[in-house]
C-alpha cells in the first residue's frame, strides 16, 4: 500500500530586533526610543556591555592605603579616560580613589583630611558633577551643635587637581543632612538633602553652574517624614518624583514636582 504526504510550507515571519534612537542627546535630557521590532510577540531590552540579571563577581577591596575611617557615601565620576571615586569619612574628611583607565585596576586612595577645618565632622552626602565651570564635589554633614553647612570643593580642569573647598555655611535649615541629591533640568542644576534630625528636605538652587553660591528653601516635613536619610530623584514622562527613605517610620515618602523641581 503507498501512502502519500503532503506538506505544505507555511511562511514564518522573520523575527528582527531593531529600535530607533537619537545617536546624540543633553544630559539629562530624556531619550524617546521607537522599537521598530518585528516578527516578535515579547521583547526583553538590554542596552548595557553587561547585565544586572548575571551573577557578580565580588572583590573586596579593602582599607586601601587605610584611608577611610567612618565611611558613610560615596560618588563616582569619569573624567576624560580616568575613573575616580569620593568618599566621606564621618570624621570629617574627604578621600579620592583614583581607579586610573578602568574601576576594575586597584586603585590608589588618598586622604584630602578636612581641606582646612572646611569640611564638617559628622560628614555625610557627596556627589561629583562636571559643568560649564569644570569639576565639583559637593558635601553636606554636620550637626547644630558644630554647624551643619554645604561645602563645595573645586578641582578645575581635572579630578586629579589640589582642590579648594568653600564652605557656604548653613543653607535652608539644615540639621544633620544625610544624603545629597544634584541634577540638571534644563539650563538649571538642583540639588535635595535630607535633614535627619529636624526631619525636613532642602532644596539648592545653583543656577546655571554648580561652582555657583545656591539659594536655599527649606521644604519642611513632607509626608510625614521621620528621620530621613536617603533621597532620589527621577523623571518619568515628563515629571519629577523624589522619593525619600525614612529611618524612623520604616516608610518611603514620594514628593511629586510634576514638570519642574
Amino acid at each position: 500500500m503507498m501512502v502519500l504526504f503532503t506538506i505544505v510550507c507555511l511562511p514564518v515571519s522573520a523575527q528582527v530586533a531593531n529600535f530607533n534612537i537619537p545617536d546624540t542627546v543633553c544630559v539629562n535630557t530624556p531619550v524617546k526610543i521607537q522599537n521598530t521590532s518585528t516578527g516578535g510577540s515579547t521583547y526583553f531590552w538590554n542596552f548595557c556591555s553587561g547585565s544586572l540579571f548575571s551573577t557578580p563577581v565580588v572583590s573586596n577591596l579593602g582599607n586601601v592605603n587605610g584611608a577611610l575611617n567612618l565611611p558613610s557615601f560615596l560618588s563616582m565620576a569619569k573624567d576624560g579616560s580616568n575613573y575616580y571615586a569620593f568618599i566621606t569619612n564621618n570624621i570629617g574628611q574627604l578621600v579620592r580613589y583614583s581607579f586610573g583607565n578602568s574601576f576594575l585596576n586597584t586603585p590608589i586612595a588618598f586622604n584630602l583630611g578636612g581641606l582646612g577645618g572646611v569640611i564638617p565632622n559628622h560628614t555625610e552626602g557627596v556627589q561629583v558633577i562636571q559643568d560649564i565651570n569644570g569639576w565639583h564635589v559637593i558635601v553636606v554633614g554636620g550637626t547644630s551643635e558644630i554647624s551643619p553647612r554645604i561645602v563645595k570643593v573645586d578641582f578645575g580642569s581635572s579630578l586629579a587637581n589640589t582642590p579648594v573647598a568653600t564652605n557656604w555655611g548653613n543653607m535652608g535649615g539644615m540639621d544633620y543632612p544625610h544624603d545629597l541629591y544634584i541634577t540638571q533640568e534644563g539650563g538649571n542644576w538642583y540639588g535635595f538633602t535630607v535633614s535627619i534630625l529636624n526631619h525636613t528636605v532642602t532644596r539648592f538652587d545653583f543656577g546655571n553652574s554648580v561652582g555657583n553660591m545656591p539659594t536655599a528653601v527649606n521644604l519642611g516635613n513632607l509626608g510625614s517624614l521621620n528621620r530621613p536619610t536617603g533621597i532620589f530623584a527621577t523623571q518619568d514622562n515628563g515629571n519629577w518624583h523624589v522619593f525619600v527613605t525614612n529611618e524612623g517610620s520604616n516608610t518611603i515618602t514620594r514628593l511629586d514636582f510634576g514638570s519642574s523641581l
